[in-house]
Parts: structure tokens; sequence; C-alpha cells
């Protein structure tokens, strides 16, 4: 679940990646774009122009504080280690190349607690985070560096009141690095299933939240469940088996574009760069070195993305590994 303390424009982009490491726990990665002011796309309702501009600079000198929280499973225990992704800033441009891709051939021309019962700060490259193994300790957030709504907690009730801990995040706006992927290692969920970080929660404004109740991406959409229409992600996972919710591999992408060009002379199909080759030697250096663990490249089977865009049911995703 990734919520928001303080009202954002834009949630667009967020990327995850996912694999069972070599010493059977999980790394989880997350990256996303966030705006709290105009960047980006989008309508502006012109009667609330002169009023969010007013605002605009409040709401980006808050940005730094605005607490971002993700729920990890805790069945199997409570143990984190952050990993600092600064260094591999495209690991997602990587995880994207990855998939070959289709191109037509052009011819040539020419809350307040004591100091010493808040959650510990770590510095994670352009982060602050902090660990909270379980609900009860959300309470204990440095609120000097996180800020998080009234209601925080009982959302987190509705879905992750037991066996689940929660990391609380913000960008450090005085860090003159750019902004990365932030990793982070857990234990995953007792049937070794991967758990995906997707519910979420932005504090639009409800004329921005509406929902498209005629939307045709209804693979995901339950009834019984809220609907949201901001979903922008796209999940990579490795070793996972294949369903609605994993997406299709590197080769079998492949094998889908280069049957969709069969008897057409001026498109080609371009290989995506080696996750083995490429990826996961990048990665493992960085976990060698922060975490001793590493993906074990002898038992690579698959590289696998999903691509979920529109109105769907407001949930986290769970996948099957092989």
């Amino acid at each position: 679940m990734c919520i928001f303390n303080a009202k954002i424009s834009i949630v667009r982009s967020t990327r995850l990646l996912a694999g069972i490491l070599s010493n059977g726990k999980q790394l989880t990665v997350y990256s996303n774009y966030v705006s709290a002011g105009f960047e980006g796309p989008g309508r502006i309702n012109m009667r609330k122009l002169k009023d969010k501009l007013d605002k605009i600079q409040e709401e980006e000198n808050d940005e730094s504080s605005n607490a971002m929280i993700l729920p990890y499973p805790t069945n199997m225990g409570t143990d984190v280690k952050l990993v600092n992704l600064e260094n591999y800033k495209t690991l997602f441009k990587d995880c994207n190349d990855a998939f070959p891709t289709k191109k037509q051939l052009i011819k040539k021309r020419s809350r307040k607690n004591s100091k010493k019962n808040k959650l510990k700060v770590h510095k994670v490259g352009c982060y602050d985070v902090s660990i909270a193994q379980s609900l009860d300790d959300i309470d204990l957030i440095d609120e000097d560096v996180f800020k998080l709504a009234d209601n925080v907690r009982s959302l987190l009730e509705n879905h992750y009141s037991e066996n689940f801990g929660f990391l609380i995040c913000c960008f450090n706006t005085n860090d003159p690095s750019e902004k990365h992927p932030l990793g982070y290692i857990h234990h995953p969920l007792p049937d070794n299933t991967l758990f995906i970080p997707t519910r979420h929660e932005h504090h639009k404004d409800e004329e921005e939240n509406s929902i498209n109740e005629n939307s045709n991406n209804n693979d995901m959409v339950d009834e019984d469940e809220d609907i949201i229409d901001d979903w922008d992600h796209e999940i990579f996972t490795l070793n996972t088996v294949k369903d609605e919710l994993s997406g299709d591999s590197t080769e079998e992408l492949y094998e889908q574009l280069m049957e969709s060009i069969k008897n057409k002379k001026n498109y080609s199909v371009s290989d995506g760069i080696s996750v083995k080759q490429v990826i996961l030697p990048k990665l493992n250096k960085i976990l060698r070195k922060q975490a001793k663990t590493k993906f074990s490249v002898n038992d690579y089977q698959c590289f696998r993305m999903k691509k979920i865009v529109g109105s769907f049911k407001n949930c986290d995703v769970i996948l099957n590994t092989l």
C-alpha cells in the first residue's frame, strides 16, 4: 500500500521489481513519480488556479516530509534490510530494455513521543526511512521527519492489522543526489509467494478521484471492492508462474512479436538486453556488498512484466513463484 499524507496531484509510472533471493528472502524495489504541484500532463481547473498558485509553494516545501508507507509481510519474521540503489538509478530502464520491441524499418536516406521511543530514521540514498515492525509501531514515527494523516492508522488496520510491518519513507530534498529506486529485503509470505505492495491511497481531491465505471479494463474489478482509476504500474518479477497478473516473459513477448510481423517485410523485432548478463550482475554487486546475499543466476528461469493502467480493484498483488 502506497499512502501519501498530503494531497497529491500526480502519482504515475509506479514501477516495482520483486524476486526471491538465494537466502530465501524477497527483494522488493519500488519507484514512482510524484508531484504535488502542476508537473506532468493533465487539465487544470481554471477556477482553482489562483488558490493552487497560492498554495503551491507550501506544498512543495512539504514534499520532503510527505510520508509514503509500504507494507511487507511478517508471517515468517519482522527483520528488514534496506538496499541503497542510488548507484543503479537505471534499474527500471534496464528492466524495460530487457523486453524485445517491434519497430518499423526505415530505409536509409541521406504523533508526539519521547525522543528515545521514536523509530530510527535510516538514510538510504535520497530517502529517509523508518521501519515499523507492526501497526503499533506506526505511533512511534519521528514527526520531525515524517508527516502522516490522522486517518492513516485506520486505513492500515483495514488491510494490514496483523502479520505486516511497514516502511515509512520520504524524499530528503536537502540531498543533492538524484531520485532513485528504493529497495528492501524481507521475508516472503509463508507459501513463498511474492507480495507486491500496489494498494494505494493518494488523498486526491474528490473530483480528481472519480471512477470510470465504464472502463473496459475489468479483469481486476470486483463488485465488492473499491475501484480506483489511477493505476499506472509496471511490475517486474523474477521466476514467477505465468498468470493474468504476472504478465509475459521476455521470451514469450519475443515469440508474440515475431508472430505479429509474420509476412511483414517492413518490420523487425529487436532483442532486449540480457537479464542474466546485465541486470542480475548489477543488482548482485549491490546486494552482496550491502546485504550479503544475491539472486542465483543459475536458478534464473524467466523475467516477467505486467503493465496495469486504468480503473481496477484497489488491492495488493500476490504472485506464485516457480
